[in-house]
């Protein structure tokens, strides 16, 4: 019977293994949003290749915002009325992770699939409508809840669950595509003819090496 070079087999096992590990406790059951002290909150930090729960001061976020976009003079903007967007000026390079999120939020609250107020919903489905209006966000870029004055807050309960929501969809798609190149791999030991398929495709199952 042949057998695959041992090395192949070892890059399938690698590919593998992640997709047969225990699944992690979802955010929210991990104290996903605790904070080191009463004195601080959360925020999200977007940069092009990473998302991260950040921790800044209650009683005056906005320097520690202003480091973490690069800039002195961040930018904020507000589409809906409990999250604001921290924005600097590097525009040397787009953030399609940060701009993506905030045309997810704003299409999400114009559907009413995130509760808003009436107000808010109807500016995102203005906006959702003509996305024109939504800018390309640059650099790194951070979210905060917002007061009813436009100031840093810490996130409502609404948000949070939606965040959480889309960190899971992210994991589920990361997974997926590992399984396709897990399949991939499998593929180019055992030929294609009727290799084992990710969840969704059609397979005749594993066929056994010759």
């Amino acid at each position: 019977m042949h057998q695959p070079p041992r090395d192949l087999v070892d890059d399938i096992e690698q590919l593998l293994a992640p997709l047969a590990a225990p699944q992690e406790p979802s955010p929210a059951a991990n104290g996903f949003w605790d904070v080191s002290g009463p004195e601080m909150m959360r925020a999200v930090l977007l940069d092009q290749d990473r998302i991260e729960l950040i921790e800044i001061p209650r009683a005056d976020p906005v320097p520690a915002i202003a480091t973490r976009v690069g800039d002195t003079l961040a930018e904020v903007i507000q589409y809906t009325p409990d999250v604001l967007i921290w924005a600097g000026e590097d525009g040397s390079r787009t953030n399609d992770t940060a701009t993506g999120l905030v045309c997810e939020l704003i299409a999400d609250v114009a559907e009413g699939t995130y509760a808003s107020t009436e107000l808010g919903r109807a500016h995102a489905q203005r906006l959702a409508v003509t996305p024109e209006f939504v800018p390309t966000l640059y650099g790194a870029v951070v979210l905060t809840g917002a007061t009813g004055h436009g100031e840093p807050a810490p996130f409502t309960d609404t948000f949070g669950q939606w965040f959480a929501a889309i960190l899971d969809q992210i994991d589920r798609t990361a997974a997926r595509i590992q399984a396709h190149a897990a399949v991939e791999a499998i593929l180019a030991v055992f030929g294609q003819s009727r290799a084992p398929r990710p969840h969704g495709e059609e397979s005749d199952g594993p066929t056994r090496p010759r």
